[in-house]
C-alpha cells in the first residue's frame, strides 16, 4: 500500500522506514481523548505521563487537553541515553488535577536532537461517576 504525502509531492510506501531528506522538522503529535469514566462519567485526572522513545536527547512540550481545553504545556529535556544504549524511553510527568471527562495530549518537539517518538501516554484517574 502507498500513501500521499499531504505537504508535499512524495509517495510513501506503507509499512517501510522513511528518513528525513532535507532540514529537520518539529514533531506534534496529538493523542486520541480518552474516556477514563465512561462516556457520562467524570473524575479527576491527577497526572498525565508521556512515555517519550529518543536516541540523542529529548527536548519536548506535553500539553494536557481537558474536556477539549488546551492546559499549560509542561516542558521536559534530558540528554542521550547512557550506558552505550542508542535509545531509551523516558516518563515525562504533567500535573492536571483537574475535573473532567475526558482527557487527551499534545507532544511538541521544542528542539531536535535526534529520534523523537510519543510511544504511549498515560494517566492516573480519579473515579467520581462512572457510567455504565
Amino acid at each position: 500500500m502507498y500513501v500521499g504525502e499531504a505537504s508535499g509531492p512524495r509517495i510513501i510506501r506503507y509499512g517501510v522506514g522513511v528518513s528525513q531528506v532535507g532540514d529537520p522538522f518539529q514533531l506534534e503529535v496529538r493523542y486520541w481523548d480518552a474516556y477514563p469514566f465512561g462516556q457520562d462519567g467524570e473524575g479527576v485526572i491527577r497526572e498525565l505521563v508521556g512515555f517519550i522513545r529518543h536516541t540523542a536527547g529529548y527536548n519536548v512540550d506535553l500539553v494536557p487537553i481537558v474536556d477539549g481545553v488546551e492546559l499549560s504545556a509542561s516542558r521536559f529535556s534530558g540528554g542521550a541515553p547512557g550506558g552505550g544504549l542508542t535509545e531509551a524511553i523516558a516518563e515525562c510527568r504533567a500535573a492536571v488535577f483537574r475535573r473532567c471527562t475526558r482527557i487527551g495530549a499534545i507532544l511538541r518537539t521544542v528542539q531536535v536532537l535526534g529520534e523523537t517518538e510519543l510511544v504511549d501516554v498515560g494517566y492516573q484517574p480519579i473515579v467520581l461517576r462512572e457510567s455504565p
